[in-house]
């Protein structure tokens, strides 16, 4: 596992980094201070300087294995499983996905996905669900009276790629490597989403999704985006000529997505 790799790799640079102070030590005590070839900041004669040099040198290595995570939006969860067009997400509290339609982002540099799915099930497969309330007043009782429910109930949503940030410019089509698993899931801020969907090339991804419910997908993302434009209107209008262009001979489909986004 990545934090088996990490704990691997830190081991390995103590014992580098402790080879070479001793080396280092029993050369200034002949008059012959050597530099160890990994950090030119160590001082052989201060303990200090040292162990900040070494910490340092751990902190590049770990940052070389993880991808380090500068968001600082609402974490909803983690990737358990990814590819090229989307990736699942495992959530942190029961209930706690995100709406369907809702932008969110992964990885760094930013990936943008659109949450296609999202479910609630048992974390063991094999010991399904069972009716606990037929005695209970209310699902709350129920709740409160079978605690472990908590614990054996896990949700989970599904979310389509439909863009990545490079070099500071976002780009609305498939980035080239999926994100990790264990990424952690972001919702994105509402100026973020103002932002990003100021252009709808994205549109695409969505539409070509094999997905029974791809149109409420499209429908939903649009509401949730047009009520952070400053001209909702306008933006409504564009996204109908997006949806024209993309859906011309389609026009069933097509009036279809658009009572979904007048709503």
């Amino acid at each position: 596992s990545f934090l088996r790799i990490r704990r691997f790799h830190r081991i390995i640079i103590l014992r580098q980094a402790q080879d070479e102070r001793e080396t280092a030590l029993a050369s200034t005590a002949h008059g012959e201070p050597v530099e160890p070839s990994w950090c030119s900041a160590v001082d052989w004669r201060g303990e200090i300087l040292f162990r900040s040099a070494l910490i340092q040198k751990i902190g590049l290595v770990g940052d070389a294995l993880s991808t380090t995570q500068q968001n600082t939006g609402l974490r909803l969860g983690e990737v358990v499983e990814a590819s090229s067009t989307g990736f699942k997400s495992q959530c942190y509290e029961l209930y706690g996905a995100p709406p369907l339609g809702s932008l969110v982002k992964v990885g760094s540099p930013d990936i943008f996905a659109v949450v296609l799915n999202v479910s609630t099930e048992p974390l063991d497969p094999s010991r399904p669900v069972l009716a606990r309330g037929e005695n209970a007043e209310s699902e709350e009782e129920v709740y409160r009276d079978h605690p472990q429910i908590a614990r054996l109930l896990t949700s989970r949503f599904e979310s389509i790629i439909v863009g990545h940030n490079a070099g500071g410019e976002v780009f609305q089509y498939l980035p080239p490597l999926p994100p990790r698993v264990h990424s952690f899931v972001y919702a994105v801020a509402p100026e973020e989403l103002a932002a990003f969907t100021r252009k709808l090339d994205f549109l695409r991804l969505l539409l070509n999704t094999r997905s029974v419910q791809s149109d409420e997908v499209v429908g939903a993302c649009l509401r949730q985006a047009g009520a952070q434009q400053p001209d909702r209107q306008e933006f409504t209008l564009r996204a109908g000529k997006a949806l024209a262009s993309e859906l011309a001979g389609d026009l069933p489909r097509l009036n279809a997505i658009l009572r979904r986004v007048a709503l």
